[in-house]
């Protein structure tokens, strides 16, 4: 897990904890956990880390609900449900809304720093199931696009991640193939060539 402190007294510490907390389980897990079980067991990991340091609250159960509300009365957000729906939705297809909402919090450039630092992950895979080709983002299990051939899933791919440079795939069956996106407006660059 990203667990380095963040800074106390601001309006995003809270909800970036929460997030690299909810991701490091993700990526622990074999399989998709659901968002509910994934934010309440990252809100434990906050939670207790917290309590320990310089005492912020008096207790775990505080801590907890604190932490908790945090996460939809800061994003103006009329639930948890909320949360949760924009977490499902960048772990399952690689969504920017959470992380909009939480850049719109930011006061100071540090903030946003590191937002983005925890929110950076931006690998996709391209890979078969046996019938066709399918594109996820490296470490989530929604599936972005699919096709019936490489080359329609390659070219699916690029228009589609477009919108999200810089980013990377990857093609991890037959013959492996990286390619890259710098910017939006910018030319995909392959890394390492595969077959045609």
């Amino acid at each position: 897990m990203a667990s380095q402190p963040l800074a106390d007294g601001d309006r995003v510490s809270d909800i970036l904890s929460v997030v690299a907390a909810a991701q490091a389980a993700q990526e622990q897990s074999r399989e998709p956990l659901p968002i509910r079980e994934l934010r309440l067991g990252a809100i434990d990991v906050v939670a207790t880390r917290e309590l320990t340091r310089n005492g912020r609250f008096k207790n775990l159960r505080s801590a907890r609900n604190t932490i908790g509300g945090a996460l939809a009365r800061r994003l103006g957000l009329r639930s948890l449900l909320g949360f949760d729906a924009l977490l499902a939705d960048w772990f399952r297809y690689g969504s920017l809304e959470l992380e909009e909402a939480v850049l719109q919090e930011c006061g100071t450039d540090d903030q946003r720093t590191r937002v983005r630092s925890v929110f950076q992950t931006r690998e996709y895979v391209v890979e078969s199931d046996g019938r066709r080709w399918i594109l996820q983002r490296r470490g989530r299990y929604g599936t972005l696009a699919s096709g019936a051939t490489l080359r329609s899933i390659r070219e699916q791919t690029f228009d589609r991640l477009r919108g999200v440079a810089p980013c990377s795939f990857r093609v991890v069956d037959g013959a492996p193939e990286e390619w890259h996106l710098d910017c939006e407006d910018g030319e995909w660059t392959q890394l390492l060539a595969g077959d045609p």
